[in-house]
């Protein structure tokens, strides 16, 4: 199922993003090149200790007494391991609630055929 959510809460600006849409994930199969590139450039530009821990043992298994498991050598950094997957979340309707003012301002954007149209809500 391809349907998918995420949000966001700006706590400085009071700001919340709902965003809904259609999930790609992107994995070492994927042909589209433009996406392959996409995922190859997110490996590169996660942090040291994040790369890491796609050399750690199995999610889920059961807890290996070995410490040495968790401390192995360094994934390259240039080229993303067959564990590494990106997500593309691409957005069909969008939910703005700012919530400074009063009441609040609320938005939604849907995506159609002809483009974007917005309207205001209730909060």
């Amino acid at each position: 199922n391809p349907n998918a959510a995420a949000c966001w809460y700006f706590t400085k600006t009071r700001e919340q993003f709902r965003l809904r849409g259609q999930l790609t994930a992107i994995t070492p199969n994927t042909s589209a090149p433009k996406l392959a590139e996409i995922r190859q450039q997110l490996w590169q530009k996660i942090s040291d200790n994040a790369r890491l821990q796609f050399a750690w043992p199995q999610p889920k298994a059961a807890r290996t007494e070995d410490s040495d498991a968790f401390s192995p050598p360094p994934p390259d950094a240039q080229t993303p391991p067959e564990t590494f997957c990106a997500l593309l979340l691409t957005p069909e309707e969008v939910d703005y609630l700012s919530l400074r003012g009063e009441p609040q301002d609320r938005t939604i954007y849907h995506l159609t055929e002809a483009g974007w149209i917005c309207r205001a809500v209730n909060p």
